[in-house]
């Protein structure tokens, strides 16, 4: 019996869960497989909301920045290595398997952290945790792109029901990850760090069983047969959609440079130590990133209707970046003008937290609007390929930029490392710009791969 997909059943539904993520007009299947997604992405949620504010803290309570950074270097290495061809599994295979494989392998990665503090076992862990993200890469979100593009019998053609849905479980994603944020904050402070891991172990395995029960063993129907040539055929058909196409060749390696800027060296070198040279404790930290993300549920709740409405997306994407630098730019003024002190001060708490939304506006708007791009820039058959790839590139891109951020940190503080960052990030919006400016027409998506390079 397939779990996913009744079968006849074409009626649609309109609970109140159903009206509040503006899936009430769409067939039941279609309806009954987005709250799974939901489910998983919930649960998601949970897992790495609950380690990721004390992954690094509890790296640096035993290892050195240099040491904390070979692990890391090991990570996205392993990651780069396996991304784009574990991606090309999931449209030859099916996303089953690999997401199965994927929570394996991150499960395994966290009992090596936790069984023993020596640095042979955090080692694995980084190869391990690398493994398991580049089968995740691109898996969860090319299935269901997929399915919907399949099952929503043209209802949606704007994608607008699909963008508004897509904002809803942003914000249900963020709130439980608020309140996760919190909480962890408390345990760490209460019990261990350690304990936190246990945490996300715990709910990776959940959502692996739910994989299993839920999700069939179904290979793309795009791929014609099981072969090794039809593999190959499908790595090479995904690197000749960037690499032979001048649009999304200068598109993808701009989103590429500005995620790496954006979601490696800020996310992973800056902010986090950011926030604690403010916070001063981790409970504090907890709460600064409990606080944080509240607002971010307020602003995603009035941000999504731009996107759902809006008839130039990718104009509206790329305001978003720029919003960004912008966002950069008041924050760097902010440790310039109110730098932190060595305790505690309830005053510049709060102006953190108030110079955080400058930040926040345009980095919400940027992702909500990332999906309806990418679910029209990207076809089926090589949905899994590119979503895998992308990651590949950013993280092949975060090697030098991580350990030039490094430097300039180590050399310049925060306030250089900020600057770096907002250069980064600038130059990835101008490509994405050359890029866009290739399309010729806003209204049709690139869906062929044969399509010719633009003269």
């Amino acid at each position: 019996m397939n779990s996913e997909t009744p079968s006849g059943d074409n009626t649609t539904t309109s609970s109140f869960l159903a009206r509040f993520f503006s899936l009430h007009s769409l067939p039941r299947p279609l309806q009954q497989i987005s709250f799974f997604y939901l489910v998983i992405w919930c649960l998601y949620s949970i897992a790495y909301s609950s380690t990721d504010t004390f992954l690094l803290l509890f790296f640096l309570d035993q290892w050195t920045y240099q040491e904390v950074s070979l692990i890391f270097s090991i990570q996205i290495i392993t990651q780069i290595l396996f991304d784009y061809p574990t991606g090309v599994l999931g449209d030859w295979l099916g996303q089953k398997l690999v997401l199965i494989l994927a929570f394996s392998l991150k499960i395994l990665s966290l009992v090596f952290l936790v069984i023993n503090p020596s640095f042979l076992y955090f080692i694995l862990y980084g190869i391990l945790s690398g493994l398991g993200n580049s089968q995740l890469s691109g898996a969860l979100d090319s299935w269901f792109d997929n399915k919907y593009r399949d099952l929503s019998c043209g209802i949606d053609a704007n994608r607008e029901i699909y963008t508004m849905f897509q904002a809803r479980l942003y914000i249900v994603y963020i709130l439980i990850a608020a309140l996760t944020c919190f909480l962890s904050g408390l345990i760490a402070q209460n019990i261990s760090r350690r304990f936190l891991f246990f945490i996300e172990m715990f709910f990776y395995f959940v959502i692996m069983l739910l994989v299993i029960w839920k999700i069939e063993h179904k290979k793309n129907p795009e791929s014609k047969n099981l072969s090794i040539q039809a593999y190959f055929d499908q790595f090479r058909n995904g690197l000749a959609f960037i690499f032979k196409r001048r649009d999304m060749f200068f598109i993808f390696i701009g989103i590429a440079f500005f995620e790496t800027f954006l979601n490696q060296v800020w996310t992973k070198l800056i902010f986090i130590p950011f926030y604690k040279s403010y916070a001063i404790t981790d409970a504090n930290l907890g709460l600064l990133r409990w606080i944080s993300l509240i607002i971010d549920i307020i602003l995603i709740s009035f941000l999504q209707r731009f996107p759902s409405k809006s008839k130039k997306p990718k104009l509206g994407f790329v305001v978003a970046e720029i919003g960004i630098i912008c966002g950069l730019m008041v924050i760097l003024g902010y440790i310039v003008i109110v730098p932190a002190s060595p305790t505690f001060q309830i005053s510049k708490f709060i102006g953190l937290i108030l110079i955080g939304i400058s930040l926040g506006i345009p980095y919400r708007l940027v992702y909500l609007y990332y999906s309806k791009v990418m679910f029209d820039l990207v076809p089926n058959e090589i949905r899994n390929s590119v979503y895998s790839l992308l990651p590949t590139l950013i993280l092949l891109f975060s090697i030098p930029g991580t350990l030039i951020g490094g430097a300039v940190i180590t050399s310049h503080y925060l306030v250089g490392g900020i600057i770096f960052v907002i250069f980064g990030v600038g130059c990835g919006i101008i490509l994405q710009i050359i890029g866009f400016n290739y399309i010729r027409k806003e209204t049709r998506p690139p869906n062929m791969i044969s399509d010719q390079i633009p003269e």
